[in-house]
């Protein structure tokens, strides 16, 4: 397939799985037997639930796409509403934006690998997360107010009720 066509996928599943929530196509768009990572290895079914869930009205803008060969890189902007759980952080209403890239393998008119980055960190911050911070850097008077401290450990956090929580 041509590098137009392949972006043409990509877009594809872009609008009718984020911006639409139509999770029934997924099969037409990703190879069941594809490897795909959004910070560790998930199935686009996993990924596409957890972002409708946390965001329902998400409303993803393709900004940039370049096609070569087999693969397409998209840099995208993301708007929602937190209205869902995210990372054990209940709906707080607040309206975040946050950026993301995709880069996507097409083979045989279908998703084969994919690997997307979003700018979680920010969009933690818009919900009112500061991350704990130790040692010089931020001296005990000049530490900012904590509305939620999220103290990193591994793979976990501590959410709003200061439970540990198990990033996926």
């Amino acid at each position: 397939m041509s590098a137009e066509g392949n972006k043409a996928i990509v877009r594809g599943y872009m609008e009718q799985i984020l911006n639409q929530g139509n999770l029934a196509v997924i099969d037409n768009y990703f190879n069941k037997e594809g490897v795909y990572f959004n910070s560790q290895r998930i199935e686009p079914i996993q990924l596409a639930t957890f972002w409708r869930r946390a965001f329902p009205d998400v409303n993803l803008t393709l900004e940039d796409q370049i096609g070569e060969g087999d693969k397409v890189v998209t840099r995208v902007i993301l708007r929602g509403t937190h209205q869902g759980e995210y990372y054990g952080i209940a709906a707080t209403g607040k309206q975040v934006t946050w950026t993301g890239i995709a880069i996507d393998r097409i083979i045989g008119g279908k998703v084969v690998e994919m690997w997307h980055e979003a700018d979680e960190l920010g969009i933690l911050q818009q919900l009112g997360v500061h991350f704990a911070t130790r040692g010089p850097m931020w001296p005990k008077a000049a530490q900012p107010p904590l509305t939620q401290t999220v103290r990193r450990a591994d793979p976990l956090y501590i959410n709003s009720e200061n439970r540990r929580v198990k990033l996926p």
